[in-house]
């Protein structure tokens, strides 16, 4: 669960929890979910709120622990990469 920079929350489906063990996860977010927005140059990024696993109760019994670990994001530096130094912060 995220949300970008407004406040909006959405929901990244990850797939199934159908295996034991360590398996790596990843999702990618969707062009849909706006990370920037050129008129607020001061609000960029997502954040995370939580993860959300919702079991079938017509499958599901028993008692059930979720592990997580080594929790990575990857980003685009490009706009902050490519901006000079002295620029002015353009949020006025």
């Amino acid at each position: 669960v995220v949300a970008d920079f407004f406040g909006n929350v959405n929901i990244l489906d990850m797939g199934k929890l159908n295996f034991s063990g360590w398996k790596r996860v990843t999702v990618a977010v969707p062009p849909t979910i706006v990370q920037r927005d050129y008129h607020y140059n001061d609000r960029m990024g997502l954040q995370i709120l939580g993860f959300l696993i919702e079991p079938d109760m017509m499958e599901t019994y028993g008692t059930y622990y979720v592990y997580l670990d080594d929790l990575r994001t990857y980003t685009d530096l490009f706009a902050e990469e490519s901006r000079d130094p002295d620029d002015m912060v353009d949020s006025w």
